[in-house]
């Protein structure tokens, strides 16, 4: 089962294949005994996907390939909670973070960007949030991955809700959330980031994303039955809101909005009482900020202001054992006054 993430656990081997090698190109691209030869031969992009290399370039492509292991794909790939009681870390994910923090095969430059087209950060940040929630509520509502038994299947909450010591007292109501502490929370880090996102995109879809979310919360409170059904309809709409962030171009207005709309989340909503949030919350912002300082859209002074400001959002995450609420709102208004919008 490890293997099957941690590796190419592919089912056709050639005689050199080395399943110790580890993820290796074809973990991703896909098995190359189809492109390899054009690949290495020099033939442009189209003809390579053409024989079969696996489109990593489009952005919920790559989504759902990456989900298949930081969710899982239901076939022989998913980490369950008996499997983080064993010693596996917590689960975390963003598409667009995630892609730059991977050891760079490419460069972006001009020959780039005539093949494929320019990446654009916020964009794959956007589709990334929307696939998250999509394929975690696939998994909530798959019975081969719960559990028949009175416990449920905790991988799907926010283990930092329950796995921090008892003084550090962590609880933070939000809305759309559980109305009271004690509740085991659903892991809703990718919500909170979303109803950001769907409040710039689409302000009628944003109150149906709203009234879900809230039901889904008061129904998992309930009965199983009842959270099923909510998860079914709050998937339906987060179909929806895959393609709708994913259409939008996210221009400098949108990026000032979605920034102060996330710093907002924090410091006047108090929303990011769980580590997972606050963890979303700085790879967002990450995203933003980044896609403003190509965009031209901050000076020189800014942009050391804003760097410094990221450094404490940072910091404030580095560890999710010692992680406060207070310290990340402290860091979040730091931001806010260094980009100018608070």
């Amino acid at each position: 089962m490890c293997l099957s993430c941690h590796s190419d656990n592919a089912a056709h081997r050639g005689p050199q294949f080395q399943i110790s090698e580890g993820v290796g190109c074809e973990a991703c691209h896909g098995g190359a005994q189809t492109w390899l030869g054009t690949h290495i031969a020099g033939f442009n992009h189209q003809a390579n996907l053409a024989a079969g290399l696996y489109p990593t370039d489009e952005p919920k492509a790559r989504a759902r390939l990456c989900l298949s292991c930081h969710v899982g794909s239901g076939e022989g790939k998913f980490v369950t909670h008996v499997i983080m009681g064993a010693g596996h870390p917590r689960l975390t994910f963003e598409l667009n973070t995630s892609t730059q923090m991977q050891p760079a095969h490419y460069v972006v430059n001009k020959g780039y960007v005539a093949r494929k087209g320019l990446p654009d950060g916020v964009r794959i940040w956007a589709i990334g949030q929307a696939m998250s929630l999509s394929e975690t509520l696939r998994a909530f509502i798959d019975p081969k991955r719960n559990p028949a038994g009175f416990v449920p299947e905790l991988v799907f909450y926010d283990c930092n809700a329950c796995h921090h010591p008892m003084s550090n007292v962590r609880y933070a109501p939000h809305d759309p959330g559980p109305a009271q502490p004690g509740v085991v929370p659903f892991n809703d880090a990718n919500i909170l980031m979303l109803r950001v996102l769907v409040a710039r995109t689409d302000a009628g879809m944003a109150r149906s994303f709203d009234e879900r979310v809230r039901a889904f919360h008061e129904a998992l409170v309930e009965s199983r039955t009842k959270a099923i059904a909510e998860a079914r309809a709050l998937l339906d709409l987060a179909n929806r809101l895959e393609v709708a962030v994913g259409e939008h171009g996210y221009g400098r207005d949108d990026l000032k909005a979605l920034a102060s709309g996330l710093i907002a989340n924090g410091v006047e909503r108090g929303n990011y009482g769980e580590f997972s949030a606050a963890e979303q919350a700085t790879r967002a912002l990450w995203s933003i900020t980044q896609a403003m300082r190509n965009g031209g859209m901050l000076g020189d002074q800014q942009q050391t202001a804003v760097k410094a400001a990221m450094a404490q959002l940072e910091a404030a995450i580095a560890k999710d054992e010692t992680y406060r609420q207070a310290t990340f709102t402290v860091a979040l208004s730091g931001l806010g006054q260094a980009l100018g919008s608070n």
